[in-house]
């Protein structure tokens, strides 16, 4: 990533200088006088204007490629949530209590409302590469799973307890494809099974593994459900349902929460929203580095051409005339930062959904360009750059040309 931004950044002034020279170009009736000149001056300041320009294009890409990440990853979790809370509410076992008993299930999805139900069981297990949570899904919904990939008979041999689904992180830490053989401590000693698939996930904890539930009741007889996942006749009727559903499991022994999956996506969202809260304060220091460095080319900038500004003045030009040409400098060199930070961005966030995410996490995110990101790199490129120019104009406006040519 490093070797990218440092390459990117030997290529703005080359840019600049090409573009320059086209712009230079252009007849009189489209590029006035003084915006001729100021171009020059960046022209014959490249040293300088590329270096600030370079130095505010790295700034705003990481605004970009921060930006591009974070929202690709928020859509990511956005679509496993929907595949992962597929149902309405859910009532899970929060406790180590032994899972939902069965007379309280026979209550719950009798009740007037529910239109289908899915079981969870889970328990964990030893594999040779660490613990796992085995789980398994039944009734009459389909397994909440967002799979990445699968073989061709990965669904027939799942359902006939020949092979297993795995989780991407735990895949991918321990170098497992599709149709290697997975051991795993069941009840009766080692089990050997083949992964058929892999499915997204984005928990933290130990890896996970997903069975049919007639192989895992069949290792694990008699074990009572953890979750129970229900679909609603009407999403409407969620909370009116959850508090129903709250009062039949008071008097249960244990734990037993009961909430609906909205609550559940909108609570998830907001902590990563929270989680990811600091990346805007990182965002604004990179920008607020890059406008030190700019404020600092463009006043060495000014103070260089400040005896061709007071030759300029003392020959009929006025102070806004020359406030003008500052501010075309400045607003092309911002322009310029803007335009350029865009795919620098793009690659940045390219390596960071591609690369150094998959590495730390073993997650792998869809890629998704929210346009509100382009429209505030050029936004913040300009503004940085035209905040960055209100000093050198006040210094030009102070200037007295007398003053400013006794030394010639």
């Amino acid at each position: 990533l490093n070797l990218i931004i440092f390459g990117f950044c030997l290529l703005v002034p080359v840019f600049m200088t090409v573009t320059l020279k086209a712009i230079l170009h252009l007849p009189s009736a489209v590029l006035t006088l003084a915006g001729r000149m100021s171009l020059r001056n960046l022209q014959y300041g490249i040293n300088r204007s590329g270096l600030a320009v370079a130095a505010l294009t790295v700034a705003v890409s990481v605004t970009v490629g921060v930006g591009v990440m974070v929202g690709s990853f928020r859509q990511t979790v956005i679509l496993w949530l929907d595949q992962t809370l597929s149902g309405d509410v859910q009532i899970s076992r929060l406790d180590d209590g032994p899972g939902l008993p069965e007379a309280l299930i026979q209550r719950i999805v009798s009740t007037a409302g529910v239109s289908g139900w899915l079981l969870g069981y889970s328990t964990p297990t030893d594999t040779p590469f660490g613990p796992v949570r085995i789980m398994a899904f039944d009734g009459s919904q389909d397994p909440p799973l967002y799979m990445k990939a699968a073989q061709p008979d990965a669904t027939q041999a799942f359902n006939a307890g020949a092979a297993v689904y795995v989780a991407e992180p735990f895949a991918w830490l321990h170098n497992l494809a599709l149709g290697d053989t997975l051991a795993f401590a069941g009840p009766e000693g080692e089990q050997s099974t083949r992964i058929a698939g892999i499915f997204y996930d984005y928990t933290t904890g130990p890896g996970l593994m997903v069975m049919a539930p007639a192989a895992y009741t069949r290792l694990w007889p008699g074990q009572p459900p953890s979750r129970l996942t229900l679909s609603l006749g009407d999403p409407a009727d969620t909370a009116a349902m959850v508090r129903t559903l709250r009062s039949l499991t008071d008097g249960e022994s244990g734990t037993i929460g009961v909430a609906g999956n909205a609550d559940i996506r909108t609570i998830t969202l907001a902590i990563f929203d929270r989680t990811f809260a600091i990346t805007r304060v990182l965002r604004m220091l990179a920008i607020l580095v890059a406008f030190v460095g700019v404020l600092s080319a463009l006043i060495a900038l000014q103070l260089q051409r400040m005896r061709e500004y007071a030759v300029l003045r003392a020959t009929g030009m006025t102070v806004g005339d020359i406030i003008s040409m500052i501010a075309i400098q400045t607003l092309v060199m911002g322009l310029y930062a803007g335009v350029l930070a865009i795919p620098l961005g793009l690659l940045m966030s390219q390596v960071l959904i591609d690369v150094i995410n998959v590495r730390s996490f073993g997650w792998s995110m869809q890629h998704v360009l929210p346009a509100g990101v382009l429209v505030q790199a050029l936004i913040l490129a300009v503004g940085a750059a035209a905040l960055a120019a209100l000093a050198p104009m006040r210094a030009v406006a102070r200037v007295q040309p007398a003053l400013a040519l006794r030394g010639e």
